[in-house]
């Protein structure tokens, strides 16, 4: 296993992200803005309009999750009203192409977002995005190679919008270190024109995570909070702060640069909801995680399956689900729950790892296993406890929830509506790993197959939802995450199915473990 620090220093490539939503006039009432009148009025109703960059593929220094991130960035835009132009892997011609267009876009009043991806780095105090056709031997050159961010900062306030939001990811080390004079780290300051916000993954002059899992650790967490109902954007950027300080244990911490005279909301919250408070979180900053303990994402592999696991840092969040969710059951009962960090597998266990516990179980070695009990998933979990020398377990019921969420509140961790590229109403179950994870790299949580989580049922969620019930134990077990065959209801976050004896089988019904620090 590679140690956190190991794996911090091994994230050295460098991946950048910019946001920028400028609020200016109304002018297309089918895009929700995100700039609020005064008090106790609704929010403007202006155009949306989003570029969104991912550079990977340098010749000299690829990159894993750029375009991942992008991807993911233009996917929760779009589903909060952007019309989004999404470029990936660009030459330095075409990123010029597409800002230009992208500043006559802005031109037409409304909410304007800048997303980038990549490579990036300060020369002389300035900061440069660079194309995927880079080709640089010394400082000099890269004026001419790369995209000065000032100049689109600069096209940006041309526009003349009420609100600009600029959010730099391009803040790890420079690839091209060996061939300057300096050895500057991450990027530069920036000043915040008037009504713009500049936002940073770290402190300028400091680097940042490239993150273990599909996206970088700053992404992963502005992923996650993106969709939050009724949170200024400050706000925003603040549950991305204590999300990356505490998953980097404390080694990269967010930075924000402010002029912004307005409001801003990504997602408006309805009519008389309070907003989720930010002092929530608190308990989440406290304590530091303790000496060798991971980071968020920082993986790790059972030398006796082959199981991936990675690490889930600890948290507080709102367990249930809120009275206006569709679908909601009477057992959904909203209340918050604070969890240690655990490991968490990052796929339900397949019928080939199940064989090494029982050699004459039958089925395709890539499909998630089915037809086990409870009672057959905590046996297969402590025969891998003893052979790991690990704590292995099933997720508690509040574990399996927070994990399913990864710092989302919505009925899904993608939204609040049906999403086909997942895998419920379906006419079968798939290969582990055939959709997409969620933001924490955690896959099939919804959808495929439920899970046997560790904890009894109990229905007015009094405690038994955080506790690991005892094989001897009789009673109901829960099980999570809805499967292939079943409405999009019973596939929420919130949605808990605990009918069941520990014994039970059935063929939709598998698992996944986690590992205790």
């Amino acid at each position: 296993m590679m140690s956190p620090k190991r794996s911090w220093f091994r994230a050295a490539a460098l991946c950048a992200a910019v946001l920028l939503p400028l609020a200016a006039h109304a002018a297309d009432k089918d895009r929700n803005l995100a700039v609020a009148k005064p008090a106790d009025s609704a929010p403007v109703k202006e155009q949306r309009v989003a570029l969104v960059i991912g550079n990977s593929s340098y010749k000299s220094a690829p990159l894993k999750n750029p375009a991942n991130d992008a991807a993911d960035i233009a996917r929760a835009l779009r589903g909060l009203g952007f019309q989004v132009t999404l470029k990936q892997n660009q030459s330095r011609d075409a990123m010029a192409q597409a800002i230009r267009e992208f500043g006559n876009q802005l031109k037409r009043g409304g909410t304007g977002l800048f997303y980038y991806a990549g490579h990036g780095m300060q020369v002389k105090g300035k900061n440069f995005l660079l194309p995927v056709d880079a080709d640089i031997q010394s400082e000099d050159e890269v004026p001419y190679r790369g995209i000065d961010a000032n100049e689109l900062l600069a096209k940006m306030e041309s526009a003349k919008n009420r609100v600009n939001i600029v959010i730099l990811d391009a803040c790890r080390n420079n690839p091209f270190a060996r061939s300057f004079r300096s050895s500057a780290q991450g990027l530069a300051q920036m000043d915040a024109p008037v009504g713009t916000l500049v936002a940073f993954a770290t402190a300028p002059g400091s680097v940042a995570a490239d993150g273990m899992g599909r996206n970088g650790l700053y992404t992963q967490h502005l992923l996650a909070s993106l969709n939050q109902p009724g949170l200024k954007i400050e706000d925003v950027f603040k549950r991305v702060r204590v999300g990356v300080r505490q998953g980097s244990r404390g080694k990269q911490i967010p930075w924000e640069n402010t002029s912004l005279e307005g409001d801003f909301y990504f997602k408006p919250g309805k009519p008389g909801e309070a907003p989720t408070q930010l002092a929530s979180l608190a308990p989440a900053l406290t304590p530091e995680p303790a000496p060798g303990a991971a980071g968020a994402g920082e993986a790790w592999a059972d030398p006796t399956t082959g199981m991936e696991f990675v690490w889930i840092p600890n948290g507080c969040f709102q367990m249930g689900s809120p009275a206006s969710e569709s679908g909601r059951e009477s057992d959904e009962q909203q209340h918050q729950v604070c969890v240690e960090g655990y490991w968490l597998a990052k796929y339900e266990v397949t019928n080939a790892q199940y064989k090494k516990f029982r050699p004459n179980h039958s089925a395709d070695d890539k499909l998630p296993v089915t037809d086990v009990s409870w009672t057959d998933a905590m046996h297969f979990a402590q025969w891998l406890s003893e052979k790991s020398g690990m704590k292995i377990r099933l997720p508690t019921e509040a574990e399996w929830e927070y994990a399913a969420r990864a710092g989302t509140s919505t009925a899904y961790f993608w939204g609040d509506s049906w999403d086909g590229r997942h895998n419920f109403m379906s006419s079968e179950k798939k290969p582990i790993g055939s959709h997409q994870p969620n933001a924490w790299g955690l896959y099939d949580m919804l959808g495929n197959v439920w899970e046997w989580t560790a904890s009894s049922y109990d229905g007015s969620y009094s405690g038994a939802e955080r506790q690991v019930a005892s094989l001897e134990a009789g009673g109901k077990r829960v099980y999570r995450g809805g499967s292939w065959n079943r409405r999009p209801r019973y596939v929420r976050s919130a949605n808990r199915a605990g009918d069941v004896p520990p014994d039970y089988r059935y063929d939709t019904i598998g698992f996944r473990l986690s590992r205790i620090p």
